[in-house]
């Protein structure tokens, strides 16, 4: 199992997953202290403090990775407010879980514009680890 450190932010009481390896053109603003989900193009200006592009939107996260029980099982449940207060206490900062793509495989790779990896999803959601 590979994981990913990322961002989890909250905008509008929605949570998203930021990651500068992303190459989406949905990016969440900062503007004078207020988070702001926009495409990279429509803001434009000095009153951005940080633009992150967003990696994993809201309807792709839910699932949460406590670590293993006493019998070495994976407990899988579903994000929860005590999850994201503990994200948050860690300035947003948590894992997913990866799958690396071979850029030998991709003609004219570009690390700029291509990935090189894909999160993992089970059930169409991300799995988030604390």
């Amino acid at each position: 199992m590979k994981l990913k450190e990322v961002q989890l932010v909250t905008v509008n009481d929605e949570n998203y997953i930021l990651s500068e390896d992303s190459n989406n053109q949905l990016f969440v603003f900062c503007i004078n202290d207020n988070l702001v989900v926009a495409n990279f193009d429509e803001l434009l200006g000095e009153q951005i403090q940080w633009a992150k592009p967003v990696l994993i939107e809201p309807k792709n996260i839910g699932w949460v990775n406590e670590g293993a029980d006493e019998n070495g099982l994976f407990r899988l449940t579903l994000l929860s407010k005590n999850h994201l207060e503990i994200i948050k206490s860690n300035d947003g900062v948590c894992r997913i879980e990866i799958d690396d793509i071979s850029t030998e495989l991709i003609e004219d790779f570009d690390p700029l514009t291509n990935a090189t990896f894909v999160p993992l999803f089970h059930q169409s959601k991300v799995l988030i680890h604390l």
